[in-house]
């Protein structure tokens, strides 16, 4: 009610953005109930509430314009990115009605001094040449309640607070610390973030009771958000200290202290006994120690594709070794952070068969392949970040990546928006961005490359075949 429309983008799948003039921008569902599916306002993403025009580029980003800056949004991932006068524009304040796409890819977007016209694909969401980390929490009101344990990599962090504390204050370091203005936490496995006050204090009430795993995101001074790369395990504990607990303290202490002086009197009978021991038996023990030595521990990469998956049959043709050799560049590339012992194979066996049997279903998530293992989310997300390096969504998604370079590899006939919407991506420029970031080529030029090899081993082929043929005549 009361709510200003100033831009509507529908997508394919029925689902609507509304930028408006109050609310910033609205993300609802394709149903006619028209559920809320995400928020970009003031209390999270934007700086103004105040939003114009939205536009949509190739790689299946929202650009929306605003009183307050041009944001780029994810909204798979529920990242964004603010761009404005820092960023070479003319403009932070931008226009209604004045946002275009030009034949070319081109954005024009229209502020109060000129027109802004630029490749939206120079833009990135993420900065991956900055990083920080989470070194403490502790209680923002001064009281002791420090119990942070970090990893001396600082990969992992966790920290128990009590439930009675308010508000909670963060502890950051990373390199250019300063350059980060705002930082955003939210629960592993959720999409709303909560934006940290200025004084990185938040309150705890924003935090989910009992033990989880959080996500912590730091936005620059240029816009881009920096993802921080912890395990952090947030443990908001029920109750604290009470001065009723003395009463049952006073009856239970006279009682432990006879215990445990009879305790110490088995213990001293004990270690008399003990030392009964022959000075023989001590040397065979430390013998059996020194011999014991511990075995190293093999690990796999189950992901990886098989050496030689085309053309078997003829691998002694130098055109076949010299696709191989090719091939075998990428192949590389299809690891795991963390090698795979032979115990935890089956379960990475059973993750993989579950994707690839769910691939062509847009809407499968890290939280229904927990379901389809018979996990929680968390549990999930936990077994996979120890025993393989990942978190589900990039298993997930290095899973399909390398399913689409089999199929590019052996169907190098094959339409590209055809193996793209096969491994349930929404457009092929998703399938493609994320191509390169695995192979360091986009999908389009790894299949002409295929294509070129392919095409001399057919031809060496033929010629084999009609020379057997000439010599059976």
């Amino acid at each position: 009610p009361g709510m200003v429309i100033r831009d509507v983008m529908e997508f394919e799948n029925g689902q609507l953005l509304i930028a408006s003039q109050n609310d910033g921008m609205i993300w609802l569902s394709k149903d006619e109930s028209r559920v809320i599916l995400g928020k970009y306002n003031t209390s999270n993403a934007l700086g103004n509430d105040f939003s114009h025009n939205i536009l949509k580029d190739e790689l299946n980003r929202i650009w929306l314009s605003t009183n307050h800056g041009l944001y780029i949004i994810d909204l798979e991932r529920n990242i964004w990115r603010m761009l404005g006068q820092f960023n070479g524009f003319s403009d932070n304040e931008f226009n209604y009605l004045s946002a275009t796409e030009s034949e070319g890819g081109l954005f024009a977007f229209g502020g109060i001094n000129g027109v802004a016209i630029f490749d939206p694909l120079d833009f990135q969401i993420e900065c991956t040449k900055s990083y920080f980390y989470l070194t403490s929490i502790h209680d923002a009101d001064g009281a002791v309640n420090r119990d942070n344990k970090q990893s001396e990599v600082k990969k992992e962090f966790s920290v128990n607070i009590n439930n009675n504390v308010e508000n909670l204050e963060f502890d950051f370091s990373g390199t250019a610390i300063d350059r980060f203005y705002c930082f955003y936490i939210r629960k592993a496995g959720s999409r709303d973030w909560t934006k940290i006050n200025n004084d990185r204090t938040i309150s705890t009430h924003y935090l989910s009771q009992g033990n989880h795993q959080y996500e912590i995101a730091g936005s620059l001074e240029n816009g881009k958000l920096v993802i921080n790369q912890q395990d952090i395990n947030i443990n908001l504990q029920e109750g604290g200290w009470s001065p009723l607990w003395f009463v049952p303290l006073v009856f239970i202490l006279p009682f432990l202290f006879l215990r445990l002086k009879n305790t110490g009197k088995k213990k001293q009978q004990a270690t008399i006994e003990n030392e009964s021991e022959t000075e023989v038996d001590i040397e065979e023990k430390e013998i059996v120690e020194e011999e014991t030595v511990e075995e190293e521990i093999q690990t796999f990469q189950p992901l990886q594709s098989p050496n030689t998956f085309i053309f078997k049959e003829h691998q002694e043709l130098k055109e076949v070794q010299n696709l191989n050799e090719f091939l075998s560049k990428f192949r590389e590339k299809e690891i795991l952070p963390i090698g795979i012992e032979e115990e935890n194979i089956d379960f990475i066996d059973s993750l993989k068969k579950n994707v690839l049997e769910s691939m062509n279903d847009e809407n499968f998530s890290a939280e229904l392949l927990a379901q389809l293992q018979t996990v929680s989310y968390r549990q999930l997300h936990r077994l996979l970040k120890e025993k393989a390096g990942l978190s589900p969504n990039k298993f997930i998604s290095l899973i399909r990546i390398i399913e689409g370079r089999r199929i590019l590899t052996e169907e190098w006939n094959k339409n590209i928006k055809e193996v793209n919407y096969h491994l349930g991506y929404n457009k092929p420029s998703h399938f493609s961005s994320i191509f390169k970031d695995v192979y360091g080529i986009n999908p389009k030029k790894y299949q002409m490359k295929v294509a070129e090899f392919m095409e001399k081993i057919e031809e060496v082929i033929g010629k084999k075949d009609l020379d057997k043929s000439k010599k059976s005549d």
